[in-house]
């Protein structure tokens, strides 16, 4: 069976003959943690992923993704919209949030399944409407002498609709049940703020800051972080659909990679400002608050009477320095022992904090991850990047242009992918399949 490694847009293998379909197949997806952090480069988090165990699920590609990424060519990633698929009706929410498929025919709310190709190899196979996920492809396993079972793109819109009344109607009923706080995203009024320096306002002569283009380059690395599966066409390669995992084991890897893309960035941070030569902008940030409406509505605090501010900033430094060993090169067994430790969660969220507090007054935002596009940690702490590089220009007002383009680029990037997970999946009805 030929594959093909790191597809791009045009390699996704289309329904043969004249149909006019692009997506719909119904497919066997493996999540691919290994893909998901190559871009990191580093060993630790690499390990980390490959500890993960690589299970399969049955899921049907309802379009295109709206993951951007490019290849080393300059070419778009492939990038798909998957529905997973389980073994009967899903038990976790309310059963009704679900769409059959054929020749699955009973549910709870009298759905219909919508019409295939050819029906699915194995009966009791139901869509879970809160398991639906935008992920990159790492490669594809495709057989050009079989076609896999696809779903017309009108029914495929159809079910599309049903799934995004289901998601839409489980958070109504969250919120009436826990009454969350609503998460608000940014908006272009939200950015007025932020102040980008240009030729005009800044010296010929001044140099980059070395620290602000290495906390850069972290945050931009981690931006980068995305879901990738790998997928086979072919659905006889399953011989027995028991095999398939349960669509919501697909949340815990998702929260995997979160929690090795903190481990990393984490383990960065403290490697950047741990060095000597960052000792006068580590004051800087200890000393430093991001002012915003918030800060400003709370008031600030006062010094301590008697004490000088200049005093109680280093202390602040060396107080946050304290929580910031260094250490040496790490072996291979201390690699070894950090990703397990980053697979078990343990000291993650502790070394992560004093690190945060170093570049950021303000706390790191939790929200759990949870299916049915809701926040995820990732999301929140991507939020607050605006925060930190706005800090980091209040702090280096003689930044130069190709520095502070460099983390404007950054953010922007970063913005697009937490915007995309903050952003409800909605069918899109075009020309196209």
């Amino acid at each position: 069976m030929p594959t093909f490694e790191g597809p791009v847009m045009a390699d996704w293998p289309m329904p043969p003959g004249s149909s006019p379909e692009k997506y719909g197949q119904f497919i066997i997806a493996s999540f691919d943690a290994v893909a998901a952090v190559a871009c990191l480069e580093d060993e630790i988090a690499s390990q980390a992923a490959a500890a993960l165990p690589r299970s399969r699920f049955l899921g049907v590609v309802v379009g295109a993704g709206c993951l951007p990424m490019l290849n080393a060519n300059g070419r778009h990633r492939l990038s798909v919209e998957v529905y997973l698929i389980g073994q009967g009706l899903p038990l976790e929410k309310d059963p009704a949030f679900s769409v059959p498929i054929a020749p699955a025919h009973t549910h709870p709310s009298n759905r219909v399944s919508p019409v295939l190709s050819t029906p699915l190899p194995w009966p009791n196979c139901y869509v879970h409407s809160l398991c639906n996920f935008l992920c990159l492809v790492s490669r594809i396993h495709y057989d050009p002498m079989r076609s896999p079972p696809f779903v017309l793109k009108k029914q495929r819109h159809e079910v599309m609709l049903q799934t995004m009344g289901d998601r839409n109607e489980n958070i109504r009923r969250n919120l009436l049940m826990h009454d969350p706080p609503i998460p608000v995203p940014l908006t272009e009024g939200a950015d007025a703020d932020v102040s980008y320096y240009t030729d005009e306002s800044e010296g010929s002569e001044d140099s980059p800051n070395e620290v602000d283009l290495k906390v850069a380059a972290v945050y931009a690395k981690t931006a980068k972080v995305q879901a990738f599966i790998e997928v086979w066409t072919d659905l006889s390669t399953c011989e027995d659909p028991a095999t398939f995992a349960n669509p919501k084991d697909f949340l815990p890897f998702i929260k995997q990679l979160d929690s090795i893309s903190r481990d990393y960035e984490t383990r960065m941070l403290a490697r950047i400002l741990s060095k000597p030569e960052t000792a006068s902008w580590v004051t800087a940030i200890a000393g430093t608050h991001v002012r915003d409406d918030t800060s400003s509505s709370a008031g600030e605090v006062p010094a301590a009477e008697g004490t000088d501010s200049g005093e109680q900033n280093g202390g602040s430094a060396a107080r946050l320095e304290a929580h910031i060993s260094v250490s040496p090169e790490p072996s291979q067994a201390s690699i070894s022992s950090r990703a397990q430790s980053v697979l078990d969660g343990r000291g993650v969220d502790e070394r992560a904090d004093d690190v945060h507090q170093k570049l950021d007054a303000d706390a790191i935002i939790t929200s759990p991850v949870r299916p049915g596009n809701q926040v995820s940690a990732v999301t929140s702490r991507s939020l607050l990047l605006r925060k930190r590089i706005k800090s980091v220009f209040d702090r280096v007002p003689s930044t130069p242009r190709r520095t502070v383009g460099l983390i404007r680029k950054s953010w922007t990037k970063t913005k697009a992918w937490a915007t995309s997970r903050l952003r409800p999946t909605e069918p899109v009805l075009s020309s196209e399949g």
